[in-house]
């Protein structure tokens, strides 16, 4: 049974890798998204962007593979943290970014890469 729930994972992300309108359905039937933003909105931003992270300045991708975690992969950030899911309060990002950033408000995460590379430099 779980050969075949793998292979249906796999045949599902094998049509919407790629496909940036199947790509953000997907990120809006989240039960925190769930008919609080829509795949227009996101398609709408995604073009605002230039398909660039908000954050990083890179390309955002759309490909999904079983067992492969892709950095750059997009991701809803929401401006203000732990705020809700709004088109308002939410821009693009690639995932580590977005996983880099966790709970914390921009100039947070900024201050907190800064210490970082500071430390990279001492050591």
């Amino acid at each position: 049974m779980a050969k075949l729930k793998a292979d249906d994972t796999a045949t599902q992300y094998a049509r919407i890798s790629g496909n940036w309108r199947r790509y953000y359905l997907r990120l809006t039937t989240h039960k925190d998204r769930r008919g609080v933003v829509n795949v227009d909105e996101l398609l709408e931003l995604h073009d605002r962007q230039n398909g660039l992270c908000s954050l990083t300045g890179m390309p955002l991708t759309c490909d999904l593979k079983v067992g492969d975690v892709s950095l750059t992969k997009s991701s809803l950030d929401r401006i203000v943290p732990g705020s809700t899911y709004h088109i308002k309060n939410l821009r693009l990002v690639c995932r580590i970014a977005n996983i880099m950033k966790w709970n914390m408000n921009d100039l947070q995460l900024v201050e907190m890469c800064r210490r970082i590379v500071e430390h990279a430099e001492r050591t």
